[in-house]
């Protein structure tokens, strides 16, 4: 017998793609704080009184109202490593006013 044999089913295969389907939601809530940071940046460069800027925010509390806590702090991380990335992007500190407006402040960022 094959060692993968004696294991069960669910543990090998099913916890494997639960890895990978919890990496994948962690990339795509990374992209996703990267991808509104960049947004409202360039709508603010445009014009400071954009209204791209509203319908970003918008579209963001539309998303992050479905999200868990853990969900919500880990988007709140992604927006601080982008932060550091991007140490002059203004948007970015728009961005943790809204959702501290919206969602309160998160004990873990303080």
């Amino acid at each position: 017998l094959r060692p993968e044999v004696l294991v069960p089913v669910s543990y090998t295969h099913l916890d494997v793609y639960k890895r990978q389907a919890e990496g994948d939601a962690q990339g795509a809530l990374r992209d996703m704080a990267m991808a509104y940071a960049l947004g409202v940046a360039y709508a603010e460069l445009y014009s400071p009184r954009s209204r791209s800027i509203g319908g970003m925010q918008n579209d963001l509390y539309g998303r992050m109202k479905k999200f868990n806590r853990s969900e919500l702090d880990a988007f709140r991380g992604y927006l601080q490593g982008a932060k550091e990335r991007y140490p002059l992007l203004g948007s970015i500190s728009l961005l943790d006013k809204f959702i501290d407006d919206f969602f309160g402040s998160f004990a873990s960022m303080s």
